[in-house]
């Protein structure tokens, strides 16, 4: 089974998914977790967080638009060579997010050939949508200004109002809550 979490900094992804990675670890016979992409033929270890998101100047439209290409065949050839059979497969962050937050990623290139690419790139089983009260959030983590977590708020929700494959879980109550319906969520599939 293979899932991802998408929303703002702060929305509780890696609270979540490291939750539900020990609810999980023995009805699997692994667990593979994932930052973002695969990093098919990377060494994990030479990957970096992002601490300042739109601290940067976007990368021009070529280098952008390659990137692109890149992250797309990183997925794909990750999803055919990476991901093992019988184990779940978490992503914290997924292609979506950039469509999301071009400025995390420094995109400068068109948003409609990044939405074009999408389409392409290999589906998990499932989104969760993490999201909670905009000021919430921002007392959580404050890496970009409060109507940029507004927007991004709005915009996950909608991605997940238009994605089948997609759950709004709120975050803004009992972490304990919010991983118990995202594992009652993946039960039911397995199912």
């Amino acid at each position: 089974m293979i899932i991802c979490f998408l929303g703002p900094d702060g929305s509780g992804k890696t609270t979540v998914s490291n939750s539900v990675i020990d609810k999980f670890r023995d009805k699997f016979n692994g667990i593979q977790n994932y930052h973002l992409r695969t990093h098919f033929g990377v060494n994990k270890k030479n990957v970096l967080n992002v601490t300042n998101p739109h601290g940067q100047k976007a990368r021009g439209w070529l280098i952008s638009n390659i990137k692109l290409i890149y992250f797309l065949l990183d997925y794909c050839f990750g999803f055919i060579f990476l991901l093992k059979k019988d184990n779940l497969v978490i992503f914290d962050r997924y292609y979506h997010d950039l469509l999301v937050d071009p400025k995390r990623y420094r995109f400068g290139g068109n948003l409609h050939f990044a939405r074009l690419l999408a389409k392409f790139v290999p589906e998990p089983d499932i989104y969760f949508v993490l999201i909670a009260d905009s000021n919430l959030i921002q007392k959580r983590k404050k890496e970009v200004p409060l109507n940029e977590t507004e927007r991004q708020v709005n915009l996950y929700k909608d991605f997940a109002k238009n994605n089948k494959k997609a759950f709004l879980i709120d975050t803004g109550n009992d972490v304990n809550e919010s991983v118990d319906n995202v594992t009652g969520i993946i039960l039911n599939i397995l199912e």
